[in-house]
């Protein structure tokens, strides 16, 4: 996890979250959020033009003690591309 979120914040240096919800049952806990930026780093097949992104999404966290066991992120993959393919 940490070194995915490493690559993305080279990509995006000037990246915000905003957290919109967040639900809680036991030891699992779902949160929405919102990412926004500007692509000034390479990411994958995208060359940095300072491409504005907005992004929703999803993760799901399982939690044991005070560790995060998994991570899931759900957003939209179509959305990021039709967003960096722009000139």
């Amino acid at each position: 996890m940490a070194a995915g979120l490493a690559g993305l914040f080279a990509a995006f240096p000037d990246a915000q979250w905003s957290l919109d919800d967040t639900l809680i049952d036991g030891n699992r806990a779902a949160v929405t959020y919102a990412l926004s930026g500007h692509l000034n780093g390479r990411l994958g097949p995208y060359e940095p033009k300072g491409q504005s992104v907005h992004l929703a999404g999803v993760q799901m966290l399982e939690v044991k003690g005070n560790r995060i066991i998994t991570s899931t992120d759900y957003w939209d993959g179509g959305a990021l591309h039709r967003q960096l393919s722009t000139s």
